[in-house]
């Protein structure tokens, strides 16, 4: 967790010798889910259908103004990610399944385009993140007749359980920013998330005797963003 802060403060303070800074804050949601989740059959022949989970994603944003319209932005986010399930539906009057919620810090670059008229502009944007699981939860529910009960919850020991610490990712996205003093902007944006990493943890789902292929799970979701930056 300490590289992610060191890389970041690097990076930041290199480009910052000699371009414009500015630096501010965002926060707002996610819309996460897994993928290779949806109409996933279990041995009884029950169906799972994912639903999105709803998440709270804050961050911290410095922007630096490399050339003209280009810019490149750099973030450090804490992000709630993971997998909420339907209840499953199947043959059988009682089934049982569970929600599993990550928090992750994340770093993230991201390369930008800006263009403005006098009281509005828009930007453009997409690059790497790197992410931290810094805690898992795992929820159980139990469904008998149609009624959904919780029966239990438990943090899941990362790296000693079935999922993987750290999470590659890639952002697309952009936006809109309005100029309200001459060193200070507020902004919009809609972003999708593409994971490149498995979430769980192969190694350990081999030593199972699990297949990885039908286990496999990278994240992906929708964040939307409320911010401000402002000059140095």
């Amino acid at each position: 967790m300490r590289i992610l802060f060191i890389c970041s403060f690097l990076c930041i303070s290199t480009l910052s010798l000699s371009a414009q800074v500015s630096i501010g804050f965002k926060g707002g949601v996610n819309l996460a889910k897994w993928t290779n989740i949806d109409n996933y059959v279990d041995v009884y022949n029950d169906i799972l259908v994912d639903e999105f989970l709803v998440g709270v994603n804050v961050g911290i944003v410095t922007e630096v103004n490399l050339y003209q319209e280009l810019y490149v932005q750099a973030e450090v986010n804490f992000t709630h990610k993971g997998h909420h399930p339907k209840q499953l539906v199947g043959t059988h009057i009682y089934n049982t399944y569970a929600h599993f919620d990550l928090y992750v810090l994340e770093l993230a670059f991201l390369p930008k385009y800006k263009y403005s008229w006098d009281s509005f502009g828009v930007f453009a944007f997409a690059g790497p993140s790197v992410g931290y699981y810094i805690n898992c939860t795992k929820t159980k529910f139990s469904s008998r007749n149609g009624e959904v009960n919780e029966t239990g919850r438990n943090y899941l020991a990362l790296d000693t359980d079935l999922f993987n610490r750290w999470e590659f990712s890639l952002y697309l996205g952009g936006g809109i920013f309005i100029p309200i003093k001459d060193s200070m902007e507020v902004f919009f944006d809609a972003r999708y998330l593409v994971g490149l990493t498995d979430v769980n943890n192969e190694a350990i789902l081999q030593a199972f005797h699990l297949r990885g292929e039908e286990l496999a799970h990278r994240n992906r979701g929708i964040g939307l963003t409320l911010g401000a930056l402002f000059d140095l």
